[in-house]
């Protein structure tokens, strides 16, 4: 059991957590991870599309430049992923489509995430060659 003065300590140590965490600006939304990745492009591609003006048409053309590049990757070599081409992204992309068709889920936190893929993609296509 804590004593009166622990008690009071721990209380304080709470209080001030709560308050300086409530002072401080969220962390914008980034997808997991550090780099681009096919089914990150693919959200942010749905969200730049049914969200308006969350993404710009030079942002979504180079998402769409990315995913090609991985599908023929894909197409290329089997290895890479083709099963997840033909079978996993047209669910996953429709499953997007169901979510950010909803004006509620085009949320600021949707466009951070969203720009962050497009930053993530762009560094990518900059730094392979097509």
């Amino acid at each position: 059991m804590y004593t009166k003065s622990q008690f009071s300590f721990l209380s304080c140590l709470l209080a001030a957590s709560v308050l300086t965490g409530a002072a401080l600006p969220s962390k914008a939304e980034k997808w997991p991870g550090v780099g681009s990745a096919p089914a990150g492009a693919l959200a942010a591609r749905v969200i730049g599309l049914m969200c308006p003006g969350s993404l710009s048409h030079d942002d979504i053309h180079d998402l769409d430049i990315y995913l090609a590049k991985k599908r023929l990757k894909g197409e290329t070599n089997p290895a890479n992923g083709l099963n997840a081409e033909r079978r996993f992204y047209p669910k996953l992309e429709a499953d997007y489509i169901a979510d950010y068709r909803k004006a509620e889920n085009c949320t600021a936190d949707a466009t951070e995430m969203a720009k962050d893929m497009v930053q993530r993609v762009r560094a990518e296509l900059k730094s392979s060659p097509m």
